[in-house]
């Protein structure tokens, strides 16, 4: 059996933030478990959460897996790629990929991809919904 509870701890006679107390009754049986539950145990191998579990397609969705550079993120063409923190969408997506295009031309695209997990499954007659959200800057030539 365990019992939390707390306990007022006083120094010189001036009380302090109370004190948890944690006993354990080993002795003191509760409840009867079944000899053939033995626990649940789960390990974090290969992003089993991240990418298997976790049905994201996406991977570094939020640019937030290295806060220097846009890992899992290729710049494709006359791009080029980087992080940006400079104007945030909001608190909770404070970093933005910056897109620099103006290296592309009709010979050399410009643009930006993401392999996902080991690849993004494409799916036959599968609708597949995208968002995102995309500010244009307009260059002044500088």
């Amino acid at each position: 059996m365990v019992i939390i509870g707390s306990a007022t701890n006083c120094l010189h006679g001036q009380p302090t933030n109370p004190m948890p107390v944690l006993q354990i009754k080993a002795d003191q049986i509760t409840a009867k478990v079944s000899p053939t539950l033995y626990g649940l145990m789960t390990e974090e191998i290969n992003y089993s959460y991240e990418g298997g579990l976790y049905g994201e397609l996406i991977r570094n969705r939020t640019f937030k897996a290295n806060p220097m550079n846009p890992i899992y993120w290729n710049a494709i063409g006359g791009a080029v790629i980087l992080l940006d923190t400079n104007q945030p969408l909001n608190s909770a997506l404070n970093v933005n990929l910056k897109l620099d295009t103006r290296r592309a031309s009709k010979s050399s695209a410009a643009g930006i991809a993401n392999d996902g997990y080991w690849g993004i499954p494409v799916w036959p007659n599968t609708t597949y919904r995208v968002s995102f959200y995309a500010r244009k800057k307009i260059s002044t030539g500088r």
